[in-house]
């Protein structure tokens, strides 16, 4: 069982055609009818029919129209799969990438940022900095 639903729904529409395939190759087998009929005492019959597939074009065209249809919910199932692989890999690697950027911002900018706030209050206590540089080194909290 794949996981993504809407591959199931197609590996479903699939197993469909499949299904169609395979009633239109059964036309090419004739049909037998059997009967028997008792009125009464007097009469009885006994009777048999059988239908030759007579449209050969019909039931040809049918079933290369069905192998086509097999051949296009195959394709499409092969694409959809591909399709939801690709877009989990994407995932992973979106979500690696975050927890690559969430790592440098905590041991890179954040301490820089924090290191540079407490050189600027240094120099604003020797009299050299502004209150401007303090508060615009700290970092915001939103």
């Amino acid at each position: 069982m794949d996981t993504f639903p809407e591959v199931e729904v197609l590996i479903h529409q699939a197993a469909g055609r499949r299904d169609a395939l395979e009633l239109a190759r059964l036309r090419w087998i004739p049909d037998f009818n059997l009967s028997l009929s008792v009125t009464g005492t007097i009469s009885q019959t006994v009777g048999a029919a059988i239908m030759l597939p007579t449209t050969l074009a019909e039931v040809r065209g049918r079933i290369r129209e069905s192998q086509a249809e097999v051949q296009a919910a195959d394709a499409l199932l092969r694409q959809r799969r591909a399709d939801r692989v690709g877009e989990y890999v994407s995932l992973v690697v979106m979500l690696r990438r975050a927890q690559q950027r969430r790592q440098f911002f905590e041991t890179v900018i954040i301490p820089s940022t924090q290191r540079l706030a407490a050189a600027n209050e240094r120099a604003y206590a020797a009299g050299s900095g502004t209150f401007r540089e303090i508060l615009e080194a700290r970092p915001r909290h939103a």
